[in-house]
């Protein structure tokens, strides 16, 4: 059973069942099935991309955990395509103050340069399996300095995935959610770092 877990597949297995060092007339066949935890998406924003994103990552299998500072009602579309809602006061001392998994995603597409900046301060001092952040290259520039100058270091900024997503040449929200959820997965299985 360990094995199965170990490399995810499913096994038919057969033991003899043996007594005093005896085969017995019999054995028994247990079928074991592995079953997978959904791995988590943390979606920081519940905005035109956020929406968009949402059920593209539940299709392909992710529970998805929407965070935002705004009341439900303003992002209530969001709000109902996600598996769970955290409406947190600011993102920085909100995100760390959830209890979420080591393996988690996190894209980072909120309402404004100063949200996505603290979330991606609080996701730094996290760990995680993914972590990108929508944004012009003068965006990522301008938080990246910023978070330079509050002490975190090239090596840690550059596991950000900025821009976001693979280039597909999109610019819809539509089209850049496409993109983001397709460099997740190719990350997810080991064809991108």
């Amino acid at each position: 059973a360990e094995q199965c877990i170990r490399s995810g597949c499913n096994a038919l297995k057969r033991y003899e069942i043996k007594s005093d060092g005896e085969v017995c007339t019999g054995g028994i066949s247990v079928f074991i099935e592995v079953f997978r935890v959904a791995p988590l998406l943390v979606v920081c924003g519940g905005g035109h991309v956020g929406r968009n994103l949402i059920p593209m990552a539940k299709m392909v299998g992710f529970d998805v955990l929407l965070v935002d500072t705004r009341a439900p009602e303003i992002i209530s579309e969001a709000v109902s395509l996600a598996d769970r809602f955290e409406r947190v006061s600011d993102f920085r001392s909100g995100l760390c103050a959830l209890a979420i998994e080591p393996e988690a995603y996190y894209v980072l597409c909120a309402y404004s340069h100063a949200a996505d900046c603290a979330a991606l301060q609080a996701v730094l001092d996290k760990f995680w399996a993914y972590a990108g952040m929508v944004g012009s290259r003068t965006k990522i520039d301008s938080i990246f300095s910023q978070l330079r100058q509050k002490g975190y270091t090239n090596a840690q900024l550059s596991r950000v995935h900025t821009p976001i997503g693979l280039d597909l040449g999109g610019e819809t929200p539509a089209e850049i959610a496409v993109a983001i959820m397709a460099q997740i997965i190719a990350i997810q299985h080991g064809k991108q770092k």
